[in-house]
């Protein structure tokens, strides 16, 4: 958005200076001489032509169509935001005008009955701007509107009855932020009768996956500590004793259950949604009885005065963490029972807390009943400590968190200490990124450093036990790169704006963290804020949103196009790119005759 500036027509001119009748020195107060002043100044302001009084102002205009058809949507909500947000109605005709608007650019949004809410050429969460003002066409604006698909159901037990307050996940499978992923798209509780009802979405690849928990159900536990005596050294020793639940069938789960009855994510089945589909996906639930885990040796976890709290969740199609209601307890020396788990994959989180410092130990497993889990084996590992240090030696203290975070988006975190130290006991296995969140604007983390874990860029691999020590040092002043993008010798509007770092070898973790996008606006321009400072290539690719560019010989063909960019601390600049067709067009255009 551009800054608005506001003239001052009553200043007085020069430096200071008052008027002559001052100066020459008659009896009059300065009071009075000012009042009079000032009264002059606005006869010969309301003298001025009025369109010199305001700014010079524009129209946004168009039509607004079906995206698959081109016919026009009559009636279609149009709003766009400046200073206030301002709202319009299409005509029969589609066509919308927004009046007096001033220079700037504007982001542009609409919607209409049975059509998906968007913006103006929307990709994800990019979108492109309406640029606004002297040589620049606003006025024959092409909306194309898309046709809302629906996904609704009914979610039901064993004897077909509507499951309440259920919570069902919507996924989908797509090009995010240039790989191939599935992903949360959104989610709800059902209502009274079970039902629930996804709207307003885009055409595509779509997952349902419903997790509730029976209404009739009696979380419990199977063991219970029993007092054994060593006659030989009297000593009191308590270990867990299988028992008989008074009623197992209340001890029961219903695992999380995707569209058409699969329990795992492999076995779900695709809903494929096109423009004004409506599809319908019900979801029956079988309860099974619930799995009930030991973990031992819980006790090396502990803390003076601390309680360890276990957690469990699962993580269908890798996308996000689907919480399991557990029950845990310790029934004896460092053996704690988890019960309430859902047979299969799941994961278990060992959380304590402390003064400076707080650690979640992971514990994957395949639940099976009365399994019998070390928790030292299948947690963390490694000890990772280190210090914190601010840009240049310099010795500002620096308050916040370490996170060190896995591809899984899993993630331990110790506060840092008054002097930059941190430390983080107990770290599992694998490579994490190395972030830290700090209450200072543009900080980064220029360089790790570090013993007992090979050290990439950002990235530390911890493989088996170890003393990892790690020097993080930040950088201060993150850049920004504005610019135009042109393709035969005109702005391109809507292209795909990249700036990837021009390093090789990094991490697809390390190149994520760097990595800049925006979508050109109506005259071409883009920003990116928020640079790391080094060196990278800056592309613009016309339609390139479906690009798994990620995959560095699905990049290749476009580099050639690429232009060059080295940013300093705090650095901006302004840079011309020539955008470049998507590879399917480039090869279409060679086999021309």
């Amino acid at each position: 958005m551009r800054e608005r500036r506001l003239e001052n027509r009553g200043s007085v001119s020069g430096a200071g200076r008052l008027p002559s009748f001052v100066r020459a020195g008659r009896r009059r107060t300065l009071q009075a001489a000012l009042v009079l002043w000032w009264l002059a100044g606005v006869c010969n302001a309301a003298q001025r032509p009025a369109m010199e009084m305001r700014a010079e102002t524009y129209r946004i205009s168009g039509v607004v169509v079906d995206a698959m058809t081109g016919a026009p949507v009559p009636g279609a909500e149009l709003w766009t935001t400046g200073d206030v947000e301002v709202k319009t109605v299409a005509d029969g005709e589609g066509r919308f005008a927004f009046e007096g608007v001033e220079a700037g650019k504007y982001p542009l949004n609409a919607t209409a009955p049975g059509y998906v809410k968007e913006g103006y050429n929307q990709h994800g969460s990019f979108f492109t701007g309406t640029a606004v003002g002297s040589g620049l066409d606003s006025e024959h604006v092409v909306f194309k509107l898309h046709r809302q698909a629906v996904i609704y159901g009914r979610v039901s037990d064993e004897r077909g009855d509507g499951v309440r307050r259920a919570t069902v996940w919507l996924f989908a499978e797509n090009v995010q932020y240039g790989k191939h992923a599935v992903t949360v798209q959104t989610q709800m509780q059902t209502n009274d009768l079970g039902a629930y009802r996804f709207a307003h979405l885009m055409p595509g690849k779509y997952y349902v996956g419903v997790m509730a928990r029976p209404w009739w159900a009696e979380m419990g536990l199977k063991y219970q500590a029993k007092a054994q005596t060593d006659s030989g050294s009297g000593i009191v020793a308590r270990s867990p004793e299988a028992v008989t639940a008074s009623d197992a069938m209340f001890d029961v789960v219903y695992p999380v259950t995707f569209f058409a009855g699969a329990t795992e994510d492999v076995g779900a089945v695709p809903l494929m949604a096109k423009a004004g589909d409506a599809i319908e996906a019900n979801v029956q639930l079988m309860a099974v009885p619930s799995v009930h885990v030991l973990l031992t040796n819980m006790d090396v976890f502990k803390r003076k005065g601390q309680n360890l709290n276990v957690f469990a969740v699962q993580k269908p199609f890798g996308a996000t963490n689907v919480p399991v209601n557990v029950n845990s307890t310790e029934i004896g020396a460092g053996v704690y029972e988890v019960g309430g788990l859902p047979p299969g994959e799941v994961r278990l989180s060992v959380n304590r807390g402390g003064d400076s410092e707080w650690d979640s130990h992971g514990i994957r497993l395949n639940a099976v009943e009365g399994e019998s889990v070390d928790a030292t084996t299948k947690t963390a590992t490694s000890s990772v400590s280190g210090v914190v240090v601010a840009a240049e030696g310099s010795k500002e203290e620096i308050q916040g968190e370490v996170v060190l975070r896995s591809a899984e988006d899993e993630a331990s975190s110790a506060r840092l200490r008054k002097d930059g130290t941190f430390r983080i006991p107990a770290v599992e296995e694998g490579t994490y990124e190395v972030f830290v969140n700090t209450r200072r604007n543009g900080d980064y983390v220029a360089k790790v450093v570090g013993s007992g874990a090979k050290v990439t860029g950002r990235t530390v691999k911890i493989e088996g036990a170890s003393e990892v020590r790690l020097t993080v040092t930040l950088g201060k002043g993150l850049g920004r790169v504005e610019g135009v993008v042109k393709m035969d010798g005109k702005a391109a509007a809507g292209a795909m704006v990249l700036m990837v770092p021009a390093a090789a070898g990094l991490s697809g973790d390390e190149i994520e963290q760097l990595v800049r996008m925006d979508q050109s606006d109506s005259d071409g321009t883009f920003t990116l804020g928020g640079v790391v400072p080094g060196k990278y290539l800056l592309l613009a690719i016309e339609d390139g949103w479906e690009l798994e560019w990620k995959d560095e010989s699905v990049l290749a063909p476009y580099q050639e196009k690429g232009v060059k960019v080295e940013i300093g601390a705090g650095e901006e600049k302004s840079v011309a790119v020539e955008g470049v067709k998507r590879r399917e067009e480039l090869k279409s255009e060679k086999v021309k005759p």
